[in-house]
Formats: C-alpha cells, sequence, structure tokens
C-alpha cells in the first residue's frame, strides 16, 4: 500500500494514541490472569512480507480426537499489540470448547499498514491448515474470529479464502463487533467532550492502519460491506456478535442482514447491556458471549 504519511504526521498519529488520546490501564484480577494456566501455550514464530511474527498455541489439558480449531485474532485498533487478556481469554476458550486455539499476534500499525496485517493473518491461516492434524484436530472444523479490529481483519480473510478457492475452507467466521465499512463519514456529530476524543483516536486509528491512503476504504476487500453478492454468498456459516453500547452495532447488523438475504447461514446476537471490546476484556457478559462462540465453533463444520 502507497504510504502517504510524512514522518511528521506520523508521529503525531503516534501521540495522539500514545498520549492525546489513551486509556489508562487497569490491572486485571488475578482470577482472570490464572485463566491462562487453564491450558498449554506454545509460541510459532511466522513470516510473512519480511516480517517475523509470533502465533500462539494453546491446548487444552484433555484434547478429544478430531478436535475443532479456532484462529483467535485480536483487536485493539490495528494498534494495540497482544496483551495478557487475550491469554486469559485464549486459555478459557480451549478449555471450555476443548479444542485448540490458534491465537494470532500480527504486527500492528505502529509497524506495518493494513496489507502486511493481512498477509500475517492469512499466513497464520495457511500455516494451521497444514499442521491442524497434528495439533489433533479436524482439518474440516477450522473457524475464525476476531474482535473489534479483528472481527474486521476476519471478514477480509474469508473473501480472500473465497478469492484462492478456498485452501483454507473455514466451517465458521466469528465478527465480534468488528468495522466492515470503512468509509470515512460523520454522520453524528460529536455530542461532548469524550465523544470528540473517541472520534480523534477512532480517525488516528484508520489513517495510521491505511498510510495515509484513504481512498484504500472504498476497495471491497477493506470494506467487506462493499462486497458484491456473488462475493458474500461465499461466506462460510457466520456468526456476528454485536454489543449495545458499540458504535460498530449497526455495521454488523448491515452486514448479517445482507448475509441472509443471499442465503448465507448468519446468526446476529446483540448483548445489550455490554460495551466495545467487553469480550477479551472479560466485561459485563463476556462468559456468555464466550460460551455462545464456544457452542457455534464445537458445531460447525465445512462443507
Amino acid at each position: 500500500m502507497e504510504n502517504k504519511l510524512t514522518e511528521e504526521r506520523y508521529k503525531e498519529l503516534l501521540y495522539i494514541l500514545d498520549v492525546e488520546t489513551a486509556h489508562p490501564k487497569k490491572p486485571y484480577p488475578q482470577e482472570i490472569l490464572d485463566l491462562a494456566k487453564l491450558s498449554d501455550r506454545k509460541v510459532i514464530e511466522l513470516e510473512a512480507d519480511g516480517i517475523s511474527f509470533k502465533n500462539y498455541l494453546w491446548t487444552p489439558k484433555e484434547l478429544p480426537e478430531k478436535a475443532p480449531l479456532f484462529i483467535n485474532i485480536h483487536g485493539g485498533g490495528w494498534y494495540i499489540g497482544h496483551e495478557p487478556n487475550d491469554d486469559a481469554f485464549c486459555s478459557w476458550l480451549a478449555d471450555y470448547m476443548h479444542g485448540v486455539i490458534f491465537d494470532l499476534d500480527y504486527t500492528c500499525s505502529r509497524d506495518a499498514d493494513i496489507e502486511v496485517m493481512e498477509d500475517q493473518c492469512w499466513a497464520a491461516c495457511l500455516y494451521a491448515k497444514e499442521h491442524c492434524e497434528e495439533w489433533g484436530c479436524d482439518p474440516k472444523r477450522i473457524s475464525v474470529g476476531g474482535y473489534s479490529a479483528g472481527g474486521h481483519l476476519t471478514a477480509v480473510l474469508t473473501q480472500r479464502d473465497s478469492a484462492e478457492n478456498k485452501p483454507v475452507n473455514f466451517a465458521l467466521q466469528i465478527n465480534a463487533y468488528g468495522p466492515v465499512d470503512m468509509r470515512p463519514s460523520r454522520p453524528v456529530e460529536p455530542q461532548n467532550e469524550f465523544e470528540a476524543k473517541m472520534s480523534k483516536r477512532g480517525d488516528a486509528f484508520n489513517e495510521l492502519c491505511w498510510r495515509g491512503n484513504m481512498d484504500a476504504c472504498y476497495d471491497p476487500r477493506i470494506s467487506p460491506i462493499l462486497a458484491s453478492d456473488a462475493v458474500l454468498c461465499q461466506q462460510p456459516r457466520t456468526l456476528i456478535i454485536t454489543a449495545g453500547h458499540c458504535p460498530f452495532k449497526g455495521q454488523g447488523e448491515e452486514l448479517a442482514n445482507r448475509l441472509m438475504k443471499i442465503g448465507v447461514e448468519t446468526t446476529i446476537k446483540c448483548f445489550v447491556n455490554s460495551s466495545h471490546g467487553f469480550i477479551p476484556h472479560f466485561g459485563v457478559d463476556w462468559e456468555p458471549a464466550g460460551k455462545l462462540m464456544a457452542k457455534y465453533i464445537c458445531e460447525s463444520y465445512a462443507e
């Protein structure tokens, strides 16, 4: 992707994200962090586009034969990398569903653009397909999903799988409150200082990820809601999770409606009392949402 950011603007964006609009981090309770002990973790390092990145293979203490494999893609505005809460959630999910989690720690936008992120995630998906039986998993039970930016990357990857004749052949995709329409818009003006701050932060996430090349947002590969019916009808079984207090709730509903109209088996579930980011950050309703994910992962088989 063409880099349209000057060095000065790049530094301004880092300042906006790291200082001006940054959220203070709250420590997780020890009982949440201890969830990372439920399953076993192995680090697997891969490379794509000349950049190495880590991935984490989570295996429960007891694994049945031909278990499901879930490829997990963290969020963070394409900017914030892998966090301890991601370990805790993946370990819990692997243990709860008695399956394997391949958790991707892709290079974020401080060091790479969206094309590198996609290529890394795609390389990891192909690696997972190649090694799934070695990991004790059924190649017909490979699902992919993510949260926020990870939900967006999930939608990008399932389109790529279809475009390349389904070398992975996902059984299921899960988009948890991920944006699918990246076109710049301001339908509602911020009503207060906090909303203005979050709007500025969102714009900075996008500009850095896209390297200032905002025309890319009109590419259906980048904004999956713009994809044709012919492309979307090839999507796998789909679970879309939204939150009642999430700015992307409407986008999730729009995508779900389109998929259902063209015959893709789709379920949408809104957790009305929750906010954006609630699942791997252990917010309100994280556990019922996680159990819903597990149910669909375990029930899904590729054709």
